[in-house]
């Protein structure tokens, strides 16, 4: 039993067992609930109100602020609270912070054994919060998630933890209840090393050599005409500050280091990164090292690193950029290494149907969290690829956990809409079309994001509610 000194009624625990329907952590016979507390300030689950009117404990009403980290809630309920609490339900915000700054505060009052209820247990954010509390405090137990009480709109779910001073172990995830909204069971693979990484890197390495001018005269010319058709608009290491009140359409600056060879190099806004992330790719087992007839989109070009990289894999590339500048520059990049490559100065949200199911690999890198719809541009993405294709992207990240993502827009620095998370991004991939067995998923060192994907069937749309393109072909089987 969970809390064998609660002190109830033989009665109160058969009106508890049909109120909260957690009478079968009551045992003991003594009629004093009043070490039971009530934190709310609003409008509770039925069967809290219930319990609330019948048995009477102890009523908090201050509100947890989050942005002064619960100081005021602390004092109140430091003045306010009986001794000894044996049972406490909380029903107020809602936040993942919240949960979390509540929990740790309680703790403090709480006798050796206790029991923790908590409502909208099945809020995401919430659920989120009791995970993270758990890894925390060895002290507490998750022991029971009940969603289908008397009040079943979403959000009305009991969760209801255990606390034993005694206990020294973090809960066993296995026991852990399910968050009983999630329709389906699902989990990400983690991307296993496939390639030694100085095997991955030196190929790449190749792979760009290939485009080296043999000639110095070459070399120089090439570099040359893209300095003097191509300058720079803004400083490639400074125009994150520089230019940050710009459209990043209205400037440009080129993308990735270039060696045109015998020494003629152009520095980019991304370094190496494009050496870095298609090395990590081919180590990590996101595609093959060999591209040999293979058909490849790669999205977001910039001014060529990446789609050179991939050609020099021995990939067929066809190229996207939005940005018309770096479009141009690429195209006439290819043209001067004599590389065939169809770049189309477009968004990838003009959808192109004579790309459907066109191609074997779809590049994304450091894309995905510069667009305003991501699940669209997913989805396009599936629309685009080969049965058997395997889409390859790289992104961003927001570092805390669960199904969340982050917001920047126009008021931040960077370009950027959407970071996120590691299981939003998985999530994200599934409900484009891509089965969730397929997807493969890396934290890189930097704390940023691969995944990877592979088309196993032609699909629906999973769900068309909301969908961006409403009666369009993307909700059709692709």
């Amino acid at each position: 039993m969970l809390l064998k000194q609660l002190r109830a009624t033989k009665t109160a625990i058969r009106d508890i067992e049909t109120v909260l329907d957690i009478g079968k952590i009551f045992s003991s016979d003594d009629n004093n609930l009043s070490s039971w507390v009530l934190c709310t300030t609003g409008v509770c689950a039925k069967s809290i109100e219930a319990f609330q009117s019948k048995y009477k404990p102890h009523l908090f009403e201050e509100r947890l602020d989050e942005k002064n980290l619960g100081a005021d809630f602390s004092t109140a309920f430091a003045a306010n609270s009986p001794d000894e609490i044996i049972g406490i339900i909380y029903s107020d915000g809602i936040s993942r912070r919240v949960i979390m700054t509540f929990l740790s505060i309680a703790k403090r009052y709480l006798s050796s054994k206790a029991t923790i209820i908590i409502d909208n247990a099945d809020v995401m954010t919430v659920y989120e919060g009791l995970l993270e509390s758990l890894l925390a405090e060895p002290r507490l137990r998750f022991e029971s998630l009940q969603i289908e009480t008397d009040d079943n709109r979403p959000g009305r779910g009991i969760a209801i933890l255990s606390w034993d001073q005694s206990r020294t172990e973090v809960q066993d995830p296995v026991s852990i209840p399910a968050n009983k909204n999630r329709l389906k069971e699902y989990s990400f693979s983690e991307a296993a090393q496939q390639v030694p990484e100085k095997d991955a890197t030196d190929r790449t390495v190749k792979a760009l050599e290939v485009w080296e001018a043999l000639k110095e005269d070459d070399a120089r010319r090439n570099f040359d005409i893209m300095q003097n058709e191509f300058p720079d608009q803004a400083s490639p290491t400074g125009y994150w500050h520089d230019e940050t009140n710009e459209e990043f359409v209205n400037f440009f600056t080129w993308g990735h280091d270039h060696d045109f060879g015998h020494g003629f190099q152009r520095k980019g806004a991304m370094s190496t990164r494009h050496v870095e992330i298609i090395s990590e790719c081919i180590q990590f087992g996101f595609m093959p090292s060999n591209l040999d007839g293979k058909s490849v989109l790669n999205i977001g070009c910039w001014s060529g690193g990446d789609l050179l990289g991939l050609a020099g894999l021995g990939a067929r590339v066809s190229a996207l950029e939005e940005h018309k500048v770096s479009a141009a520059a690429a195209k006439r990049l290819c043209g001067l290494v004599n590389l065939e490559c169809d770049v189309h100065s477009a968004s990838l949200f003009e959808e192109n149907k004579k790309w459907r199911q066109a191609f074997d690999i779809i590049y994304m890198s450091g894309v995905i969290y510069h667009v305003t719809d991501p699940l669209l541009a997913l989805r396009i993405c599936f629309g685009y690829l080969k049965l058997g294709g395997t889409i390859v992207l790289e992104t961003k990240a927001s570092s805390i956990e669960g199904s969340y993502c982050e917001y920047a827009g126009t008021l931040e620095k960077g370009w950027n809409w959407y970071a996120p998370t590691r299981d939003v991004l998985g999530r994200w991939l599934v409900d484009a079309g891509f089965e969730s067995s397929s997807v493969l998923l890396r934290t890189r060192q930097n704390g940023r994001l691969l995944a990877g994907a592979r088309k196993t069937q032609a699909k629906r749309l999973p769900d068309r509610s909301g969908f961006s393109r409403p009666g369009s072909w993307l909700e059709d089987i692709l």
